[in-house]
């Protein structure tokens, strides 16, 4: 299982990017991602962590919490894995500037490349 955390320090949210790897069970994403447990998100995730299925993603988020999760199941291809990744993002990216009450353009692309510079860096 590959983990990253970051604060992005504008907005003072916590990101959790978890992309699951083949020797991945269930009980180690209830672990490693606290945001899940307790909600109806957990029964599926774990049904799809034990089942081994391939391209997806979840986005999940508390805003009262700040934090959120970036969670990419087993990917088929890096092609299928580089879609999945934009399309999370592209989620994380709107609730985060909905829930701060910002719509320009530009925020959300500065707020895009901060969040694709934290999790290409050092990959």
């Amino acid at each position: 299982m590959k983990i990253k955390k970051f604060t992005i320090p504008m907005y003072d949210y916590r990101v959790t990017f978890v992309e699951i790897e083949k020797k991945d069970k269930s009980k180690d994403v209830k672990k490693v991602c606290p945001i899940i447990n307790g909600t109806d998100f957990t029964k599926s995730i774990c049904s799809r962590v034990k089942e081994k299925l391939e391209d997806g993603g979840e986005f999940i988020y508390n805003h009262r919490k700040k934090e959120c999760l970036i969670l990419l199941y087993l990917q088929s291809s890096k092609k299928r894995r580089l879609e999945t990744l934009g399309h999370e993002l592209r989620h994380c990216v709107d609730r985060i500037l909905k829930h701060s009450c910002v719509s320009d353009i530009e925020s959300a692309a500065l707020l895009s490349g901060y969040l694709t510079m934290k999790l290409f860096k050092s990959t």
